[in-house]
């Protein structure tokens, strides 16, 4: 129903920008590929096509891990009870072989999550 669309999307935003951008480098391959399933287009194939080879590239030469959480997310408009804009507030903590002590970065994205055959997947993600 349209009443949970806002708390249902934002869930399942938070879970999976998180994992979107939550890898290591010595297991980047299936950590991104484990994400595909939680994503629909164009957002996949944006992921697929683009983000997974150079992320997964730059992940193991530079022998980075990458842990993010999500500090906010809020329903940023509900388009109807199948398609809800997020706004979502992300931090991460990023470590490499050139600097071992992780430092952190944060970023504001606005995802849109898309109701596919009753899941809610990632649609579309913006940076702001």
């Amino acid at each position: 129903t349209i009443a949970a669309a806002p708390k249902e999307a934002t869930d399942a935003a938070r879970e999976i920008v998180t994992q979107m951008f939550t890898y290591d480098h010595r297991t980047v391959d299936a950590d991104l590929a484990a994400v595909r399933e939680r994503l629909t287009d164009p957002a996949l194939t944006e992921f697929v096509e683009q983000s997974m080879p150079s992320v997964a590239s730059a992940a193991k030469q530079q022998e980075a891990s990458v842990y993010a959480t999500v500090a906010a997310a809020a329903p940023q408009e509900v388009v109807d009870a199948d398609r809800v804009r997020v706004l979502v507030m992300l931090n991460r903590m990023v470590s490499t072989k050139e600097s071992p002590e992780a430092a952190s970065s944060a970023s504001r994205l606005s995802v849109e999550m898309v109701r596919v055959d009753g899941t809610w997947k990632l649609g579309e993600l913006s940076a702001l």
